[in-house]
């Protein structure tokens, strides 16, 4: 039996308008093209560690609380950055030996029927109602042939799943078979500290496709999990006499002096100093940041005071800040455009700004870009992913991990799926299952207006790979100034020059040991020829 193909669903208890009790929707609908035996499972478990790092929980969070916005603006897609991170569960796992990546899979509508997709394959549903909880199940969609064995249309566990493809053996296993059979039972085990969805929820969002009792679905309103509420502030503990602080109206001299000294017990170097949702205005927040001084990470989200003057005003004085969330502050799209192109060079140190502009992958064309990364291949037009700002050591990280994941067999060329770039930089001893995805990048992928052109966009640093039967290629073209743009063609540079350059325009690298891996790597890179990059083509 051939099977490959398989779709993915999130849902999720939401507010489907203010007001009104929340109910269940799918959030997020994928079809991966080639995903079976044990690749589902895999890709719950990768989905699991990342929902339930504590950064990327806060995300799905506020993508379920705004869900009733976000379905008026992104119809088809509410939910894009939960929807990234099930794609980054699904289609890349570098802890696998050897590792796993696949650019194989693409969003499909969120309204979408359970088995409306393409499938031979079943479904993988993911219940992130408690992000840092999430359950699952496996259905197959009723199909003739599997119905005899397994039955359609209801929840099953992983082993279920599994073992309709890979049945346990029977008898002695030689060195290969028992190999696969370990990875099966570790496929299986990873999942067992998640609850099984029970069909009761899949008719809340799929009613004309699960049909259960009316007594089951009166009974699973009774466990339905609330939303977790938590927010960046879980990240770092106060006292309980200043977390009352959020509660006040406004916050005396006295009450200041009592938040720093909290703020100076809990610092440690990654540490948040947090003053979400703190009655604070600008000069006591700046009052607060001068006292601490040399901290990397910054929570003002929900805090009126925090406009892009403010915001500019941080990003110039703070210069170890690496991670910063300023949701719900004053602060639009058109004021980060504005300060993007006015001082571009102050977004070329930040790994992380929380903002809703960075959260769908669909900023306007004319939006000031940062960091450009084009696949070039003999069999299907160019692939661009685009980021907004980056931190050079996540950079070095990012460009390391799709360098050294495309692979070229002469019968098969394997493209890392473009979700890597999203993945923000780990501290050394940090596992690679456990990252943080702080951004969802721009991309073409899903855009069906492609001129499929390949032109060099000149106002930005852009890494060209290209990858067909003769082997692999990259090369760094560097930004040119408006002025220069129309009449001269980029420099194309290896890596060495590109990190010397950013060093000298004063984003240095401070991760040696990842620049050492990487430049190791690109010196037995072959460079693409200069014509090849620079000229123009239509596929």
């Amino acid at each position: 039996m051939s099977h490959e193909r398989h779709q993915i669903f999130v849902v999720a208890r939401v507010c489907i308008a203010p007001g009104k009790p929340r109910q269940y929707r799918c959030i997020a609908a994928l079809h991966h093209h080639y995903c079976s035996d044990e690749l589902p499972l895999r890709g719950v478990n990768s989905f699991k560690r990342l929902a339930r790092v504590p950064e990327n929980a806060v995300l799905i969070n506020e993508e379920l609380a705004t869900y009733h916005e976000r379905k008026e603006e992104l119809p088809q897609r509410p939910c894009p950055y939960t929807s990234l991170l099930a794609e980054s569960a699904f289609t890349v796992d570098l802890a696998m030996n050897p590792p796993y990546s696949s650019s194989m899979m693409w969003n499909l509508d969120a309204d979408m029927g359970s088995s409306d997709g393409a499938n031979n394959d079943g479904i993988t549903i993911l219940d992130v109602t408690v992000p840092m909880n999430p359950s699952y199940c496996f259905v197959f969609l009723g199909e003739p042939e599997i119905e005899d064995d397994v039955p359609g249309m209801i929840p099953l566990t992983a082993a279920q799943y599994l073992r309709f493809y890979c049945p346990v053996p029977e008898g002695p296993l030689d060195v290969n078979k028992m190999h696969y059979e370990r990875c099966y039972l570790e496929a299986i085990a990873n999942l067992d500290d998640m609850p099984l969805i029970p069909i009761a929820t899949l008719a809340k969002v799929w009613p004309c496709e699960y049909v259960v009792a009316n007594d089951e679905l009166r009974d699973s309103d009774a466990s339905g999990l609330e939303i977790d509420t938590g927010t960046t502030a879980q990240l770092i503990t106060y006292p309980t006499e200043i977390d009352t602080f959020r509660r006040q109206a406004v916050l005396s001299s006295e009450d200041i002096t009592r938040l720093k000294k909290a703020l100076k017990g809990a610092m440690h170097p990654d540490a948040v100093v947090d003053l979400s949702r703190f009655p604070l205005t600008a000069d006591q927040i700046l009052s607060v940041l001068e006292e601490l001084r040399d901290f990397k990470r910054l929570d003002v989200s929900h805090s009126q005071a925090v406009d892009s003057r403010v915001f500019l005003h941080i990003l110039k004085t703070y210069k170890c800040l690496r991670w910063i969330n300023i949701l719900h502050c004053p602060i639009s799209r058109d004021d980060l455009k504005e300060l993007m192109t006015n001082d571009r060079q102050r977004f070329r140190s930040v790994e992380t700004i929380l903002h809703p502009a960075f959260l769908t992958g669909k900023l306007p064309a004319d939006f000031p870009k940062a960091f450009l990364v084009t696949y070039i291949t003999s069999f299907r037009p160019y692939k661009n992913v685009t980021l907004p700002f980056f931190s050079t050591d996540q950079l070095v990280q990012n460009i390391f991990d799709i360098l050294s994941n495309i692979h070229d067999d002469s019968s098969h060329i394997s493209m890392p799926s473009l979700t890597i770039v999203a993945s923000s930089h780990l501290a050394q001893g940090q596992n690679w299952s456990d990252r943080a995805i702080q951004l969802v990048p721009g991309r073409n992928l899903d855009d069906d207006s492609d001129s499929h052109y390949y032109l060099h966009q000149k106002e930005v640093y852009q890494l060209v790979v290209q990858v067909d039967f003769c082997g692999k290629a990259y090369r760094i073209l560097t930004p040119l100034a408006p002025e220069q743009s129309e009449h001269t063609d980029s420099d194309v540079i290896g890596m060495d020059s590109f990190l010397k350059r950013l060093e000298e325009e004063g984003s240095p690298a401070t991760d040696a040991a990842g620049v050492k891996r990487l430049l190791e790597l690109c010196a037995n890179t072959q460079l693409i020829s200069i014509d090849r990059v620079l000229r123009k083509r239509k596929y």
